[in-house]
């Protein structure tokens, strides 16, 4: 009893097919897996004796990467039967692309506000020493995923902006796939994969709303940074900072031994910068600000604020 079938490469598919003694085709049905029916029985496929199960294994070599290489995969074949065990078939196979894809053939694209939409540019142009090509259709756009032809920068290429998102706020990650069909021999075709996370409009960099210093030399100045990505189409959305509030065990307020700044990190980061300007003879201090932004939802965040001395 054929029990399971597996590939350990996910581009092939495989079919079966029954032969009698002198490899004429018979009409059985092949199960794969075995089918369970209704009456607790299952389906199975059985051979007469003479009779020969044919596999067929074909390689859908574009959904693989336009990558040049050679891959050895194996289908996997597994009985019950102790005579025959397990059958393991390999096979051999050279990828040798036509075209080239940049930034390449799976993207990660930047992470994106669920309100907010991204851009990136995905360019294909022929593979060294092969022809030109046009491009006849694209499957994949849609749904969140749209395509404009750009000015190519690599001879023959075909560039294209593609336009994400917003996507509903109930998911939270995209695998899309773009197919590009092309006019050379074969229905050539290149699938390219792209993939998105969807987060919070602004991203405190841990997850957390705190800031600690931690234990340190409470005699010497110090500072400590709460990181912030902002994900969305405001040029600023970080607005500042204010409501310093922090005291030490006895509840005495020290909040004059600090001071804040927000930094711009580049590419929508920012920082929120606490500076401990020394002086403070307390063993510990805690206390929170609030941090000010026009992202909506994120109007005012408390953030809260602890540190120790190192030698008490």
């Amino acid at each position: 009893m054929l029990q399971k079938v597996a590939s350990s490469c996910s581009c092939a598919s495989h079919a079966f097919r029954v032969l009698d003694a002198e490899d004429h085709p018979v009409e059985r049905e092949v199960y794969d897996p075995p089918r369970p029916q209704p009456d607790g029985s299952t389906v199975v496929t059985w051979l007469e004796p003479g009779e020969t199960l044919e596999l067929s294994i074909t390689v859908h070599s574009g959904d693989r990467p336009p990558v040049a290489r050679v891959e050895e995969p194996e289908t996997v074949l597994v009985f019950d039967s102790p005579e025959v065990g397990v059958v393991r078939v390999g096979y051999r196979f050279a990828i040798d692309p036509r075209l080239e894809v940049l930034p390449g053939a799976e993207i990660p694209l930047r992470p994106i506000g669920g309100a907010s939409p991204g851009v990136e540019a995905i360019e294909l142009f022929p593979a060294q020493g092969k022809p030109g090509f046009e491009v006849t259709r694209i499957d994949g756009t849609g749904d969140g995923f749209a395509l404009t032809p750009i000015e190519a920068t690599r001879p023959g290429g075909h560039r294209y902006r593609l336009d994400y998102g917003p996507f509903p706020a109930d998911r939270r990650r995209f695998v899309h796939d773009l197919d590009f069909h092309t006019d050379l021999a074969g229905g050539y075709a290149v699938k390219v994969r792209v993939l998105v996370d969807v987060v919070a409009e602004l991203q405190l960099i841990g997850g957390v709303r705190s800031l600690t210093f931690g234990r340190f030399d409470f005699t010497e100045p110090s500072y400590r940074d709460l990181e912030l990505r902002y994900h969305g189409d405001l040029e600023k959305p970080l607005l500042g900072v204010h409501g310093l509030r922090l005291a030490d065990k006895e509840g005495n307020d020290v909040s004059g031994r600090f001071s804040t700044e927000i930094l711009a990190k580049g590419g929508k980061r920012w920082a929120v910068r606490v500076h401990y300007l020394g002086g403070l003879d307390a063993s510990r201090f805690q206390g929170s600000f609030l941090l000010e932004t026009a992202v909506p939802g994120f109007e005012e965040l408390e953030i809260n604020v602890t540190g120790f001395r190192v030698d008490r």
